[in-house]
């Protein structure tokens, strides 16, 4: 994540210095941001490589491209990416999961993180308008009497969510 928000800084800067006409600042922000894509090509290669070799053992979901969850918050104009933080990877990826089809998205983060909290401000309301069903559950490693019962009632509503699809052929 970090690689690639750095990297589009670096090319809105490459970007804004040509209008400028200040060409040795748009070939410095150029390079960086070579050097930037480079990296993170490097680095979702082997995350690639690690996933092929999990998913022989485990039946998970691999992660979406950033690129493909900036996409989805570009075209929902919900929330921009621009914002950064965390919170536009756990909204975006959220809006890939209803995207692909799941019947069901889960926002777990730590008590009064504030990311997290911004994330369920907005995907509660988002994908209750989309009618996928969404539970969101902070922790902060206290026992909570009423977990229990979300869960449960989250699973009956992923169920329904699921009844009602099309099935494949």
């Amino acid at each position: 994540f970090v690689k690639y928000t750095n990297g589009r800084e670096c090319k809105r800067l490459a970007k804004q210095a040509w209008r400028r006409r200040h060409f040795r600042v748009a070939a410095a922000e150029g390079r960086q941001w070579l050097v930037l894509a480079l990296e993170y090509a490097y680095l979702q290669r082997k995350q690639t490589k690690i996933y092929g070799i999990v998913r022989r053992h485990l039946d998970i979901q691999a992660d979406a491209a950033i690129g493909e969850i900036e996409r989805h918050l570009s075209d929902d104009r919900f929330f921009s990416f621009d914002i950064g933080t965390e919170t536009a990877m756990s909204i975006g990826g959220a809006l890939e999961f209803a995207h692909e089809g799941f019947n069901g998205v889960v926002n777990v983060f730590p008590f009064s993180c504030l990311p997290g909290g911004m994330a369920s401000a907005v995907l509660n309301p988002l994908l209750g308008s989309m009618k996928v069903p969404y539970m969101e559950s902070s922790y902060d490693g206290t026992i909570q009497s009423n977990r229990e019962i979300a869960i449960s009632t989250f699973v009956h509503q992923a169920r329904q969510h699921m009844q009602r699809q099309p099935q494949e052929a």
